[in-house]
Order: structure tokens, then C-alpha cells, then sequence
């Protein structure tokens, strides 16, 4: 009965936003929005499983990239110029946004721009 309160009724978007994930779903369809092309890979970065499960899920269907158990990004000689990155707050890496240059744990760094950004990450593109 709970679940027909909060959804009955309501389309398949406003289901998302009535959800525990609709920070999720704002943030990524806001993100898919922005990016100008829309088969650009795109990498989900963060150190939260489930952050990034569902950034990834909600992504859908962009050429999204997730590692799921190991590093957050591949190395940096093989990200390509024009690939997104989407940067959970919680991360490993960190993102310097005066400079935009993302540092990885093992000293490695790459130029980016960013598109976006609030409480839940930032959408980046790899220069």
C-alpha cells in the first residue's frame, strides 16, 4: 500500500523524482543534457559501489564505462580527448577545478573542463 502512495499515479519520470535516487537521476539527466556529443565515452568515477551503479544505470544508454572493484578511472594515457568524466564526490581522485586537472592516487594527472557541478559531482571533459 506505501508503494501505491508514492507512485500511483505518477508518469515513469516523475516515479524517479518522487524516489531515494532522484539526486541521482537530476544530476545525470541534467549531465546528459549538457554534453554536446552523445557517443562520447563516458567514465563513472567514485568509491561508492552504489553512487556509481546508479549514475551508470541512469546514463543509460551513453557509452558509459564503470570498473567496478578497481581503479576508479583508467590510466590517464588512455583516456581520449572529448571522453566525459562523471565525478562522484565521493572519490579517490581529486579534482582541482582552478587548475582542471584531476589527480590520481598513483601521481598521475589529466586536463579537463568542466560542464557541471553541484552536492553530487561534476561533468568533465577530458582536453
Amino acid at each position: 500500500i506505501e508503494t501505491r502512495a508514492q507512485y500511483g499515479g505518477l508518469s515513469s519520470q516523475e516515479k524517479l523524482l518522487a524516489s531515494d535516487d532522484a539526486v541521482f537521476f537530476t544530476f545525470v539527466d541534467t549531465a546528459k543534457g549538457v554534453m554536446k556529443q552523445t557517443d562520447a565515452r563516458v567514465f563513472i568515477a567514485g568509491s561508492n559501489d552504489y553512487q556509481t551503479m546508479v549514475s551508470a544505470y541512469f546514463m543509460a544508454p551513453r557509452n558509459t564505462f564503470l570498473h567496478r572493484g578497481g581503479p576508479e578511472l583508467p590510466k590517464a594515457k588512455y583516456l581520449q580527448r572529448g571522453d566525459y568524466i562523471l565525478l562522484l564526490r565521493a572519490s579517490e581522485l581529486h579534482y582541482q577545478s582552478t587548475a582542471g586537472l584531476i589527480h590520481f592516487p598513483d601521481g598521475q594527472q589529466i586536463q579537463v573542463r568542466e560542464h557541471l557541478s553541484d552536492r553530487i559531482g561534476s561533468l568533465l571533459e577530458v582536453l
